[in-house]
């Protein structure tokens, strides 16, 4: 796995093929770089803690071949307002997008099986969330305190489990 950071335009590329490593005992090497932008190329998941905590962080783009979002991989990204979620995606982690208050809109795609638990909580912006009807689990909390949330799509199938949700949501 190769990163770079090019300043003019406050974008870091990591890139490599298969798993991203995760950093659960010690800090991603870029931790202490301030991306605005980050570019995955050619990896199929994205680390545990790859970026969490990177309050800069503005915008995300993962390659169409990302199947899994590891565990707090953008735990408390503030300024996070864009990410587009590929359509081979399976699997969104436990906290993935926990306390990202900028995110305003997320597309999860057909596909996505698993949203983990506390997922998107505290995602202030989030306004409207469909979960496909791929999705077979949508965790504990995945989308508590979303306080711009209002209306949601969940399938039928979907036995959303307790806390999933706020109760003012409209569920479509």
């Amino acid at each position: 796995m190769d990163w770079t950071f090019d300043q003019d335009t406050c974008t870091l590329t990591v890139s490599g093929k298969g798993n991203m490593k995760d950093f659960s005992f010690e800090p991603a090497p870029w931790a202490d770089v301030k991306a605005r932008r980050v570019v995955i190329e050619g990896l199929e998941t994205v680390g545990l803690n790859a970026f969490a905590g990177m309050g800069t962080l503005e915008e995300v783009v993962l390659p169409e071949c990302m199947g899994a979002i590891g565990d707090n991989a953008f735990d408390s990204c503030d300024s996070l307002k864009v990410i587009v979620l590929p359509k081979g995606l399976k699997i969104i982690g436990n906290y993935a997008f926990y306390h990202c208050g900028s995110l305003d809109g997320v597309e999860i795609p057909e596909g996505v099986e698993f949203i983990g638990d506390f997922a998107f909580e505290y995602c202030s912006s989030l306004s409207y969330i469909s979960i496909p009807d791929t999705a077979e689990y949508v965790g504990e909390a995945a989308f508590k305190d979303c306080d711009s949330l209002r209306k949601v799509r969940v399938p039928e199938k979907l036995e959303a489990r307790d806390r999933v949700f706020e109760e003012n949501v409209e569920f479509e």
